[in-house]
């Protein structure tokens, strides 16, 4: 067979010669053309170009070369001639590669491309491209080939890693052991190789530094001190992981540590201890006090009970207003004082508990009217006519079971002395002769004293003093009458 591949023309010389005896040849020149038929597919070369490396067939570009970069140099040939030559050439498939003639000078049958991009590449979208190239002639019928570039996409460090979260917000209970485990943080790189390794760092405000720790391979966040809720209840702080990347790229996230209460505080009174005064004979229920306890834990570890200790039903506690009721009503000169003890308890599990003694002094009010203790209305005190002016008589004595000035005490006569024979002592309440004794004064003489005392306002009792002047006793049955008429006669009339 003949290949017009091989050999495109056959020439050749014709002899012709008759057979006469002597011959007489002749000779012409042969040439034969072999016509071309489509029987030779286009052939694809791809070869490295430029700063692209070729290794294993495969050709590496960096993720961030702009677009139209050439990948590859693409060569295609048709042995053929003609139409069964012109060859057309294109890239198959969605990919971001085109084939852009590399000059004008090539023929139909031989033509030069470069192979480039048509957009941005990205690492982290796709890693690795089949470029597949289909070269198609023109004969009839039409002959094609392909043939294939692998690209690798090398990654470049223009991802910053990224925490799951941008705010993680953890619960911890204080009075923890040093360097508990607080939590672990991740972040995830989208690059590859070192530009995906990551360290991990704590950037935290002053007041904070030494307290937080961070693995900086696994994230792993200790608490370095023992934390104590009282103090402090709110940690923030950044956590940041970097990658390894030239330039290293960062990825921040906040860290609010929310410190849990423990029930490690008792309750505590303000005060050491409690004294209130009240007014006696206020009503039932009346406040006397008030008491004002904390706790510096928390919740229900700082919600307190208050109650009155070894309680006999004198006192109620009023839980939230700390506020002291008496149950009953004061009665000063029956007890002035009252003692307790109110305990407060949280309610921690288990609970704690304080005591604070408690002190009620009960005032005065002026509620009792002065007691005359002598002498008694029934009796008389003999006076000798000859008693000098200026002696004392007779004493008046009285009592008030009141205090202060509720219990001070004035004597006055407020009747029978209509010829002032007789004085009072406002202040001791003895009674002393102001005038001589002339005969008409002689007989029995009734003084109404009077006792006040100074309370506001201020209450009086009356007794009637019998002062019996005469020089003998010896005529009691008349003394006895005198005495009866007194008792039954009003205080207003002398």
């Amino acid at each position: 067979p003949i290949d017009r591949e091989d050999i495109s023309t056959l020439r050749f010389s014709v002899v012709a010669k008759d057979k006469g005896a002597n011959p007489k040849p002749d000779r012409t020149q042969v040439t034969i053309t072999i016509k071309d038929m489509n029987d030779n597919k286009p052939v694809i070369e791809i070869r490295g170009i430029g700063l692209v490396t070729h290794q294993d067939g495969a050709a590496n570009i960096s993720e961030d070369v702009p677009v139209e970069t050439a990948v590859a140099l693409v060569q295609v040939s048709d042995r053929d001639e003609g139409e069964n030559a012109a060859v057309t050439c294109v890239v198959a498939g969605d990919v971001p590669f085109q084939l852009k003639q590399a000059s004008e000078s090539g023929t139909d049958s031989k033509k030069k491309y470069f192979l480039q991009t048509t957009t941005p590449l990205d690492y982290e979208a796709v890693k690795e491209y089949t470029i597949e190239i289909v070269a198609v002639d023109s004969g009839n019928p039409p002959l094609s080939s392909t043939n294939s570039l692998k690209v690798q996409v090398v990654d470049v460090n223009d991802n910053a890693p990224i925490f799951t979260q941008g705010v993680m917000e953890v619960a911890f209970l204080e009075n923890n052991s040093p360097e508990d485990l607080l939590m672990e943080v991740s972040a995830s790189d989208a690059d590859s190789g070192t530009n995906a390794k990551l360290t991990y760092s704590i950037v935290a405000e002053p007041t904070s530094k030494g307290v937080f720790s961070i693995n900086p391979d696994t994230g792993e966040i200790r608490v370095n001190p023992v934390l104590d809720r009282e103090q402090r209840e709110r940690y923030e702080f950044l956590v940041v992981a970097a990658d390894k990347g030239n330039p290293t790229l960062k990825g921040t996230a906040s860290v609010v540590v929310n410190v849990m209460d423990r029930n490690d505080n008792d309750p505590k009174f303000m005060l050491n201890g409690y004294n209130f005064s009240v007014m006696e004979n206020m009503p039932p229920l009346s406040p006397v006090g008030m008491v004002t306890v904390i706790d510096a834990d928390k919740g229900e570890n700082a919600r307190i009970q208050l109650s009155v200790e070894h309680d006999n039903g004198d006192f109620i506690i009023q839980n939230g207003t700390g506020t002291i009721l008496s149950s009953i009503s004061f009665d000063r000169e029956q007890q002035s004082t009252y003692t307790f003890q109110l305990k407060a308890v949280d309610g921690g599990d288990p609970p704690r508990s304080a005591y604070v003694g408690v002190t009620i002094n009960v005032l005065d009010e002026n509620d009792n009217a002065p007691f005359i203790t002598s002498p008694s209305n029934t009796s008389f005190q003999h006076i000798d006519p000859l008693t000098s002016q200026g002696t004392q008589v007779m004493r008046v004595r009285a009592e008030d079971i009141d205090t202060g000035v509720n219990a001070e005490l004035s004597y006055s006569i407020t009747g029978g002395n209509p010829s002032d024979l007789f004085h009072i002592s406002p202040a001791s309440g003895n009674i002393t002769l102001e005038k001589e004794i002339l005969r008409k004064h002689h007989g029995l003489h009734r003084l109404v004293v009077r006792v006040n005392d100074k309370g506001k306002p201020s209450r009086h009792s009356t007794a009637l003093v019998h002062l019996y002047v005469n020089e003998t006793l010896t005529n009691m049955t008349l003394l006895e009458t005198l005495l009866g008429h007194s008792l039954d006669t009003p205080l207003h009339i002398d």
